[in-house]
């Protein structure tokens, strides 16, 4: 025990241990906790299908593709920019889904046929979980 602590006097030797006992750490951690989804990472494997009814159809927000009016599933929500028209009707959500005409992106909860001003829910008047990590403004 003795000569750990005259060891332990050294900078550089403290030092190293340092460094060993924070990698050590880092790697515990990053194995024992799950892996966080990103809302562009195959959302099928980390969101349920949520059944929504669009009332007109609606350009993905990163131009890919459209998602016809009518009965579509979405997988999760996200804060952005709104979508508004003259009649004071308006929406800040966005909702990942699979385009009607070219792959996965958001469009915006404004075309929910069942709901008003900033809501997103299903169908069923379930709230569609927020996409994790909550991604900036879609």
């Amino acid at each position: 025990m003795h000569q750990l602590s005259i060891a332990l006097k050294k900078p550089l030797l403290r030092r190293s241990l340092f460094v060993v006992a924070l990698l050590t750490l880092t790697l515990l951690t990053s194995a024992l906790l799950p892996e966080q989804p990103t809302a562009h990472a195959n959302p099928t494997s980390f969101y349920p299908k949520m059944w929504v009814t669009t009332f007109a159809a609606a350009h993905g927000k990163h131009q890919n593709g459209i998602l016809n009016a009518g009965r579509n599933y979405v997988y999760c929500k996200s804060l952005g920019t709104r979508t508004s028209d003259d009649a004071g009707n308006y929406n800040d959500y966005w909702l990942l889904t699979d385009m009607d005409t070219g792959g996965t992106d958001f469009v915006s909860a404004y075309y929910l046929k069942k709901w008003g001003n900033n809501i997103a829910k299903d169908d069923a008047g379930r709230e569609i979980p927020d996409c994790r990590p909550p991604t900036s403004a879609p």
